[in-house]
């Protein structure tokens, strides 16, 4: 059975890109365009991982992320931004995600969602700087 994936990003053309090349890359994968109804559709699946963008309307993405930790707490996520370090403060010394900075390449979402589903914890929770990802590695 394959991993599924929900995205959650509000710009219809990222959105379909995403899916697409998670798919692509042998993943179930559902986008929606906002954080409200991601944590609606958490209430009726059960995603093996969760991508979403830092600037999303109505709650940002860490806001979303702590919200969905009531449906979804072992849920590992991949969150997207062109600027990460705007949030880095505010993100938990511990969790289970990645942070990784668009542009993406199909690999870059391959790499990190596969990497998360592999890891027992210990590795999750920090920013994967593009020049130096240990997941191109």
């Amino acid at each position: 059975m394959k991993n599924f994936v929900l995205v959650v990003e509000d710009y219809p053309l990222w959105r379909g890109e995403i899916v697409q090349a998670l798919e692509g890359r042998g993943f179930r994968a559902e986008g929606v365009s906002h954080p409200f109804s991601a944590l609606d559709r958490l209430r009726e699946v059960s995603p093996d991982a969760i991508l979403t963008d830092l600037h999303l309307p109505g709650m940002d993405g860490l806001m979303f992320y702590e919200r969905s930790q009531i449906f979804a707490p072992k849920t590992p996520f991949v969150f997207v931004s062109v600027c990460p370090e705007a949030f880095l403060s505010r993100f938990p010394d511990r969790g289970n995600f990645l942070i990784l900075r668009w542009p993406l390449k199909d690999e870059d979402l391959d790499r990190a969602v596969r990497h998360l589903l592999t890891q027992k914890g210990d590795d999750r929770g920090r920013l994967v700087p593009r020049a130096r990802n240990p997941l191109h590695e």
